[in-house]
């Protein structure tokens, strides 16, 4: 999966003449450092691939999702477990953008590649979707998106609860959602967890 795939048009081989699908979700995140390739990696995808999220897309074939990061970084992502997984749903695209000036802000360097996932998203039609690589996402929060687009949404804004990273993880694994391999994303049941680790 690389950029220029992200650039073909989203048409159905199978439809009369290349109709085109209902419109795809692009899932788009900025992501580089050990640290955050780790969260993203290890807790994020994983939360994503719950049954009623990335699988329950209706249009998986047009989907994708869209990794603005390094070189060095995306060679790291690219040969993950979790990502091999999650390309058995959606196509991951890797987008390149430069590695982060020492001394620079790194949220106005997280613009460089919000912007280009972003316009590849408008571009090809599709249902924008912007995550951190440090967030973890409750089953049924695709599936909700879905559902609220196909009633004619056409923007969403969600917000996401700030926790300490030390007691949501031990209450999670206090309920064996969380361990050494990662999040086990049958158990997203994490309303609890998040409110007391605020």
């Amino acid at each position: 999966p690389n950029l220029e795939s992200a650039r073909a048009p989203i048409v159905s081989a199978a439809s009369p003449e290349g109709a085109r699908r209902p419109r795809p979700f692009f899932f788009c995140v900025v992501v580089w450092g050990e640290l955050f390739v780790r969260s993203l990696l290890d807790y994020c995808i994983p939360s994503l691939l719950a049954p009623h999220n990335i699988p329950a897309l209706v249009d998986r074939v047009g989907s994708r999702f869209l990794f603005a990061t390094s070189e060095a970084d995306g060679k790291q992502i690219r040969s993950s477990p979790i990502v091999l997984r999650l390309a058995q749903y959606v196509e991951p695209t890797f987008v390149p953008i430069p590695p982060c000036p020492e001394h620079a802000n790194p949220q106005l360097h997280m613009g460089i590649g919000h912007k280009l996932v972003t316009q590849m998203s408008f571009d090809h039609g599709a249902y924008g979707v912007h995550l951190t690589p440090d967030m973890i996402v409750s089953d049924g929060a695709v599936e909700a998106a879905q559902r609220y687009a196909t009633n004619g949404a056409h923007l969403m804004l969600v917000a996401a609860l700030r926790f300490g990273k030390e007691p949501l993880f031990q209450h999670l694994e206090a309920l064996g959602v969380v361990s050494a391999g990662g999040v086990d994303h049958g158990r997203m049941d994490l309303a609890l967890p998040l409110l007391r680790s605020r």
